[in-house]
């Protein structure tokens, strides 16, 4: 598409050939513009170009041979049409430039960037531009470095404009220096990313450019600002004071954000302490340290002296502070990154101890390729030597008991739907052993929704299950031995007190011991978890300041990290919870089992409702734990075998001075059928009948088949005894 012409194509033509520019040799200041156009924003050509009447002449250029294009081609005739930057990140998909023979043609030209020069008020005579042969963009940096270099092509070229020629000399005297300045600090920037080592060469050759005998950087710390690099001082200077902001010189500075020259620094009452005047300083100036308004310090420049007030010398020295600035924030970036890494070192490391000490083992399961990455503690828990698992889902799906593949599955293809992943199964080690695992997983997405990785920890189980196993043998020991005692006549009453005591020293036991491990699990790994958190949240933060791409990776591994500890977090809570819940302890029986129905309906989906009458009122320990043990396997038998959709609880006291406790758990479910309750294979109910007979009471049991259970227990709080 051919551009418009401007309003005042001719003023614009004749201010052109006023300069008598066109089809004369290059020149070295033009070059040097244009080749560092190239460099600072990356690209193959860069162009200084002026729009002719009918064609585009190129005064300098870097990676293109012709000298001159038809203005009916040309990108910058397009581009002076405005008075901002003009950037065409890919010419194909704009509707201005994807038929110029430029963009279709071998040249292939599918990124440009043009700053318009202007002269005065009129329309731009030309551009500085960039162009590569593949779409892209600029970065800020790369767009104001390009914006600056073109407004000293701009006055390079106001200086060809008619005046004295004292006065063209002078100005091409500045123009060169702060050519110069800005190619030094240009050169040194790209070549370290060292911040003691950048700071103290910036320095040195801005003191060289201006001609000064001595300066210094002060950058913003903890609230003061702080003498970070100095040249010209001499040898003994030692460390320099802090300053407060506000006071002396680079606090003025540092506070009004403007640049301060002092003329007279022996005599000038804004100068505080001794040092500059010890140093003979005469003059100096200093400008804020600023990028992208982001004030980090201030630069200082000294004379030994007199030097007068310059607007050039202020306007070459924030150019170049604004070139400093840039440098210095991304060698802090580069440090504070370096130091992010090993910061993640050591909260790996720290992770990899909380999930020892609990015996975790942690996996990541890729969903898209099904190939899964176990640490050592998870080969360890399923019987594989380290290193040796071929990370294949396949090999962990043989090593799961063969009666529980199918419910694994549904349990994986659940979360893959957006289910809360936990499950256990039994698996089958290489040496024959059979051993039960829990499992608990979180899934992470893309940002389209598709699952990404299913994180997760195992937990070896078996001793739980075993002792569960225990319990009912001993359970059904003890009927057993009920029942012979009956048929043996008078040993029947001293054999069920002996199975009563042993039982009831059992639970006791077993009660005492989950207390002091729940203790222990929520005290020690509690604290060094929530200390791992802290740490992958403090990572998670600094890292997310960094404006790079590298940090992406380091991003998502942090995320990772955070939802990792927060899962194991909750299973440390869980087990805890589970080994003697802290609501029994802290609130009672009513508020435990309200807890303990909320967990029902998160982890099943159970409707749940709970009317009871204690409040805050204690039964003391035995009851008010052993109706807790009651309920809880009430609740367990609902979601194991009701096929229930609600469940509801009843707590209430009866009796004179509420002498007795009642407790109803009733379900909607199928119901249990007469069979059942009479079924010596129904070792979950001979339990809490034993238990509720332990504690002076009993326990009934009534259903209708498809009408739902209904369990009623009552216990009398003066014969009730520790369970």
């Amino acid at each position: 598409m051919k551009a418009s012409l401007p309003a005042d194509e001719a003023q614009r033509l004749e201010t052109l050939r006023g300069l008598s520019l066109l089809d004369t040799p290059g020149e070295a200041v033009f070059d040097a513009l244009t080749t560092l156009a190239a460099r600072v924003c990356n690209t193959p050509i860069a162009l200084l170009t002026f729009i002719d009447a009918e064609r585009q002449w190129f005064k300098a250029r870097v990676g293109f041979e012709l000298k001159e294009l038809s203005r009916d081609t040309s990108f910058c005739a397009h581009a002076i049409l405005g008075t901002a930057t003009c950037v065409v990140p890919d010419a194909l998909a704009d509707p201005r430039f994807q038929d110029n023979p430029l963009v279709t043609s071998v040249r292939g030209f599918r990124f440009y960037a043009g700053v318009p020069i202007r002269l005065g008020l009129g329309s731009a005579i030309g551009t500085l531009c960039v162009i590569d042969t593949k779409p892209r963009e600029l970065t800020p940096e790369q767009k104001t470095g390009l914006e600056d270099l073109a407004a000293l092509a701009t006055a390079q070229l106001e200086s060809r404009l008619p005046r004295t020629e004292r006065g063209l000399l002078d100005e091409a005297t500045r123009l060169n220096q702060e050519l110069s300045a800005l190619v030094s600090i240009t050169d040194c920037a790209i070549s370290t990313l060292d911040l003691e080592e950048l700071m103290k060469v910036l320095l040195e050759r801005l003191v060289h450019v201006m001609k000064a005998d001595a300066g210094a950087i002060l950058l913003e710390e903890g609230g003061r600002l702080v003498v970070r690099a100095t040249t010209g001082f001499g040898a003994n200077v030692g460390k320099l004071p802090d300053l407060p902001f506000g006071e002396g010189v680079g606090g003025l500075t540092f506070v009004t954000g403007e640049p301060t020259y002092i003329a007279d620094v022996q005599n000038d009452p804004r100068v505080i302490g001794i040092f500059l005047k010890e140093q003979r300083v005469v003059s100096m100036l200093g400008v804020p340290l600023k990028t992208r308004d982001w004030l980090i310090g201030v630069l200082h420049i000294d004379w030994r002296h007199s030097h007068a007030e310059s607007a050039n010398d202020i306007q070459l020295l924030e150019t170049a502070a604004d070139r400093c600035a840039t440098a210095i924030v991304n060698a802090r970036l580069f440090q504070e990154l370096r130091a992010t890494n090993v910061r993640a070192e050591r909260v790996r490391d720290r992770l990899a101890l909380a999930l020892g000490a609990a015996d975790l083992g942690v996996w990541d399961l890729d969903v898209p390729s099904q190939s899964v990455i176990w640490d050592s503690a998870n080969e360890r828990i399923f019987g594989l030597p380290a290193g040796t698992f071929d990370g294949r889902y396949e090999t962990f799906e043989r090593l799961v008991h063969p009666a529980d593949v199918a419910a694994v599955r549904k349990a994986s293809g659940g979360a893959l739907k957006g289910a809360v992943y936990t499950t256990s199964f039994r698996i089958v080690r290489p040496d024959g052993k059979l051993r039960w695992l829990s499992v608990r997983g979180h899934l992470q997405r893309a940002p389209d929704g598709e699952p990404l990785h299913l994180l997760g920890v195992t937990e070896d189980v078996t001793e739980e299950h075993q002792h569960a196993e225990e319990r009912e043998l001993l359970l059904l020991s003890e009927r057993q031995a009920r029942g012979e005692a009956e048929r043996a006549g008078e040993r029947v009453v001293n054999v069920n007190e002996q199975l009563r005591a042993l039982s009831a020293r059992i639970q006791t036991v077993r009660e005492e011991e989950a207390v002091r491990i729940a203790r222990e699990i929520h005290d020690e790994l509690g604290q060094l978890l929530t200390a791992l958190r802290m740490d992958v949240s403090w990572i998670r933060s600094r890292v997310a300041k960094i404006d790079s791409k590298e940090t992406a990776p380091l991003l998502a591994r942090a995320d990772g990290m955070a939802k990792l500890t927060e899962q194991t977090i909750r299973t440390v809570q869980r087990i805890s919870e589970e080994l003697r819940p802290s609501a029994l302890d802290q609130l009672g029986l009513e508020a435990a089992i309200e807890a303990l129905l909320a967990g029902l309906a998160e982890r099943s989906g159970i409707a749940t409702s709970l009317v009871g009458t204690l409040g805050d009122r204690r039964l003391g320990d035995p009851i008010e734990t052993g109706v807790f043990r009651i309920v809880q396997e009430l609740l367990t038998n609902v979601a194991r075998h009701s096929q229930a959709s609600a469940v509801r609880v009843e707590l209430r006291l009866e009796g004179d001075g509420g002498e007795s406790l009642v407790v109803r758990v009733s379900d909607d479910g199928r119901g249990i059928r007469p069979a059942e309750l009479s079924d010596p294979r129904s070792l979950g109910l001979a339990g809490i009948r034993e238990r509720a007979l332990l504690l002076g009471g009993r326990a009934d049991f009534s259903g209708e088949p498809g009408r739902g259970t209904v369990a009623l227990v009552t216990i009398s709080r003066r014969e009730g005894t520790s369970p």
